[in-house]
C-alpha cells in the first residue's frame, strides 16, 4: 500500500539516505516518479498537474504533507524544491502544447 519514492532519483546523484524519501500511497508515488504531483515548499502542500485536475488525484492540489515529529525524518529541502522546479517547467512546456 505504501512506497517510498525517491525524491531524487538515485541513478541521477539521489541516495538511499532518508532525507532522500517520502512515504507515500503506491498510486501517488507513481505520480511523483512521473512528474504528475511535486511540493511546493513554500507551505508544504501538494501541487498537481494540470493533466489530474478532474481526476480523484486532482484532488489532493494543496493538501498540506504531515510529517513525523523530529528532523531526521525529513525530507531534504533542497531535493524537494530541486523536483518542484522540474515538474513546474514540465507545466508550462504542457501549457504552450
Amino acid at each position: 500500500m505504501l512506497e517510498a519514492a525517491h525524491i531524487q532519483a538515485y541513478n541521477e546523484a539521489g541516495s538511499f539516505d532518508v532525507s532522500n524519501g517520502l512515504l507515500l500511497r503506491a498510486d501517488i508515488q507513481t505520480l511523483f516518479d512521473l512528474g504528475l504531483i511535486s511540493i511546493d515548499i513554500s507551505d508544504m502542500t501538494v501541487v498537481t498537474a494540470k493533466a489530474l485536475k478532474n481526476t480523484v488525484h486532482g484532488e489532493l492540489n494543496k493538501r498540506m504533507l504531515c510529517f513525523p515529529k523530529g528532523t531526521e525524518s525529513k525530507p531534504n529541502l533542497d531535493a524537494l524544491h530541486e523536483h518542484h522546479r522540474s515538474f513546474m517547467q514540465r507545466q508550462e512546456k504542457s501549457l504552450v502544447l
